[in-house]
């Protein structure tokens, strides 16, 4: 027939859903770095979508629930949080991320899916190759200074 339209899903896909929302979505990840020693150190990075702007980050040896939690509460002081907040699926955000993140739509990326959160992954690559595959921290008691002084300068925002 002539003239007859087929009905579309009424569903948005995904990339849209990030373009239309996109100052209202943070995102956030883990980056697994080293120390001089050869240590793990675990970076906890917060992201705007919209200007990809870091909004906090927090740097320790041994991310629990209680710690993650505590950064987004840092993150978020005053009432100031995103309608949105990308994570992924990790033992990291237990029970108590979700209560400090009521308020707040916690959208988990699906499994084995990184460009779900490809923004904030990209984001993450380019703070690796840029600061931190050029210098290591030496001891935990530096952690957060050092990170501090070489992560802020690499993440101003350009426009």
């Amino acid at each position: 027939m002539a003239g007859v339209r087929k009905l579309r899903a009424s569903k948005q896909t995904w990339a849209t859903f990030l373009r239309n929302h996109a100052g209202e979505i943070w995102a956030c990840d883990f980056l697994q770095t080293y120390d001089v020693f050869f240590r793990t150190v675990f970076v906890f990075v917060i992201i705007e979508l919209g200007s990809r702007r870091m909004v906090h980050f927090g740097v320790t040896r041994n991310p629990t629930d209680e710690w993650t939690a505590q950064q987004l509460r840092e993150a978020t002081p005053f009432g100031e949080a995103p309608r949105f907040l990308i994570r992924d699926n990790d033992r990291k955000y237990g029970t108590s991320f979700e209560r400090a993140a009521s308020g707040i739509d916690v959208l988990e990326t699906p499994y084995r899916a990184p460009r779900a959160n490809a923004v904030c992954e990209r984001f993450l690559g380019s703070l690796r190759r840029e600061c931190l595959d050029l210098s290591w921290p030496k001891s935990t008691s530096v952690l957060q200074p050092f990170y501090k002084r070489v992560l802020m300068p690499c993440c101003v925002v350009q426009s």
